[in-house]
């Protein structure tokens, strides 16, 4: 049986869909094609040119073509994938990606790109999407390029629909200024543009402090950042050229804040020691950030 008509019925494809698969239990998808061909007695539906996909959570699909399999409930499209969910402000583009009617959920081992709320660009090789618990997950590495050129390398990538939330671990992130951080786990609120995360290194830019003989960095073990804060709790900072020993000097403290707006930085219960032995004990105090 073969139809050929540009806009496909809707109301057919769901015919087709409900009352020929009595394994259907999950939510309903529609779509649109200029072909559509039903195949092996009706457990097989394929469809071609401009294939237009909407599942009942307003999320569309659009590709070359698709093949339904009415036993599993598992619908594979093929050829320039546009993934749109209005509702969360979500785009995709990918070359194949799965839907799987019985688990509610969109998923691809191909490369996907992704875009999420205009501001933070994703590259996966793998995920999946689960609609009803709205949540995206890639268990391979993931980069992420914001609307600032800050890059992050991400592993156990997970999004969370509904609060607007990357988490992950293991996590490389290149700011706009060339600084390089590391963190074992890091949550980056797109709503606020807030970061949080553990066991923070930071190799500041070398051109940071106008000498190029010195390494600045800085370790903590956690940081909380938005725009106009970033604070670090048990933080060292030294600039001094890395060695296999320790420092000729570094400052330790409870607490580094840095003041974006003021453009400085403040410690707490901070040490300045020298090769590791404490030598001044400061309560509080700050000086002018490197800009």
């Amino acid at each position: 049986m073969k139809n050929n008509f540009k806009k496909i019925n809707v109301f057919i494809v769901i015919f087709l869909l409900i009352f020929n698969n009595s394994t259907l239990n999950s939510e309903e998808f529609t779509y649109e094609a200029g072909e559509i061909e039903i195949l092996e007695n009706g457990n097989k539906i394929k469809a071609l040119n401009d294939v237009k996909i909407k599942t009942s959570s307003n999320i569309i699909i659009e590709a070359k073509t698709s093949t339904y399999n009415k036993k599993n409930g598992l619908l594979e499209l093929s050829g320039n994938i546009l993934i749109i969910d209005k509702n969360n402000n979500i785009t995709g583009t990918s070359e194949k990606v799965f839907y799987s009617e019985p688990e509610d959920k969109i998923f691809s081992n191909t490369k996907t790109n992704f875009k999420f709320s205009n501001d933070y660009f994703a590259e996966m090789t793998n995920f999946e999407y689960f609609i009803k618990k709205k949540y995206i997950d890639s268990k391979n590495e993931v980069k992420i390029i914001d609307s600032l050129g800050n890059i992050f390398s991400v592993q156990d990538f997970r999004f969370e629909v509904d609060n607007n939330i990357f988490k992950g671990q293991n996590t490389k992130y290149i700011d706009f200024e060339k600084n390089k951080y590391l963190l074992s786990d890091v949550m980056i609120n797109l709503s606020t543009k807030e970061i949080s995360g553990k066991d923070l290194s930071i190799d500041f830019n070398k051109n940071t402090f106008d000498n190029l003989e010195n390494d600045p960095r800085l370790k903590a073990k956690s940081i909380n950042a938005n725009k106009n804060f970033t604070s670090m709790s048990k933080g060292v900072f030294t600039t001094c050229k890395k060695n296999d020993t320790c420092p000729p000097w570094a400052i330790y403290a409870d607490n580094i804040k840095h003041d974006k707006n003021k453009k400085i930085l403040k410690y707490k219960n901070a040490w300045l020691k020298l090769y590791d032995i404490p030598i001044v004990y400061f309560p509080k105090f700050s000086h002018p950030d490197p800009t």
